[in-house]
């Protein structure tokens, strides 16, 4: 904990009193400073990422803007590596391409010094394969169920369910099929050889919409 100020002065409970350490002083208001990683765990491909946040509490006091908040890690890059707050609250962004554990180092210009740790984990789907498709379960809060390519077909379809029910459909064809039209009655766009839609709706009506369209595409 800290002052409401680097150097700043008090008015409780003596007013006038110069306070440039915390060491045997108790005054308030004090500014405590806490970090939170969202979300605590990322994929190690280099593009999941996790925002950290310092955040001052004073007792209604905000710390001003401009004060400056240093991070570091141990694992993967930051970006920045130095950031100011602004109303209160200071921003970093981690990534890494390696798995393992993050180790961050918070230090503010008051000298407050906090650690917190953030997991990098490696992208290990499990796979239920049936004749022309596979399900994949990723390691985050979305399901990935991919349609592939089988010997001589013509279209891959991809469907990726957001957290909030919306599906997102991508298509692929090797020319056989006209994929962009199929996304175009489904709302979506694209071309003849690649295109795209987003949905609300259950993952397994929206693919079985999708497999009786592609007929009426070819």
């Amino acid at each position: 904990m800290v002052p409401t100020s680097p150097d700043w002065g008090t008015n409780l409970p003596v007013s006038g009193v110069h306070i440039n350490s915390a060491a045997n002083v108790n005054y308030t208001p004090w500014m405590t400073m806490t970090v939170e990683a969202l979300p605590a765990s990322m994929s190690a491909s280099g593009t999941s990422t996790s925002i950290l946040y310092a955040r001052y509490i004073g007792d209604g006091y905000q710390m001003p803007d401009g004060h400056l908040v240093f991070w570091d890690t141990n694992l993967g890059s930051l970006s920045p590596d130095v950031s100011a707050t602004y109303q209160g609250v200071a921003v970093a962004e981690l990534s890494s391409m390696e798995e393992g554990t993050a180790l961050i180092t918070v230090t503010d210009g008051c000298g407050q010094i906090i650690t917190l740790t953030v997991q990098a984990l490696g992208y290990k789907p499990r796979f239920d394969i049936y004749e022309h498709d596979n399900t994949v379960l990723a390691n985050s809060a979305e399901t990935f169920t991919v349609y592939e390519y089988v010997n001589e077909a013509d279209t891959a379809v991809l469907a990726k369910v957001h957290e909030d029910g919306r599906v997102k459909v991508s298509l692929r064809s090797r020319g056989g099929t006209d994929v962009g039209g199929l996304a175009q009655e489904m709302g979506g766009g694209g071309h003849r050889l690649a295109a795209g839609f987003t949905v609300e709706g259950d993952v397994e009506e929206v693919l079985s919409k999708v497999f009786a369209l592609v007929e009426s595409y070819r």
